[in-house]
């Protein structure tokens, strides 16, 4: 459950205790603790409400680079949901316009049809030169 970790200052030959999981690169920070969704989610929030990127950094023990790759993450994420849910409207109109063009389309079919019948009198155009 706890792991040794070196010398401590002052007392050689004893060993300081650390709880297994919460030694960071340099000792500082959780680096192995797994980051959940809600926890990048956090985090990333806490800088798009104005917070410094430095302060949150130092706060969730996380790199610039990982805050800043998640922030990038969220915002095109946000767009793109953005984008689809203005589509989807656009879509459901875009297709009652075109099923009522088909129905317009397939009406005017069969009436041509029923004229040709008429005019060909039984006979087919082919056959009739």
């Amino acid at each position: 459950m706890f792991k040794k970790e070196g010398m401590s200052r002052g007392n050689a030959g004893a060993t300081e205790r650390v709880p297994e999981g919460t030694e960071g690169t340099n000792g500082v920070g959780p680096a192995t603790r797994r980051w959940t969704a809600a926890r990048k989610l956090d985090a990333v929030m806490c800088v798009l409400r104005g917070q410094s990127l430095d302060a949150v950094t130092r706060k969730y023990s996380v790199s610039l680079h990982d805050l800043t790759k998640w922030r990038d993450k969220v915002l095109s994420g946000a767009e793109s949901a953005l984008k689809t849910k203005e589509s989807d409207e656009t879509t459901d109109a875009e297709k009652k316009a075109l099923l009522s063009k088909i129905g317009e389309i397939t009406m005017s079919n069969e009436l041509l049809l029923e004229k040709i019948k008429k005019l060909e009198n039984g006979v087919p155009f082919h056959l009739r030169r």
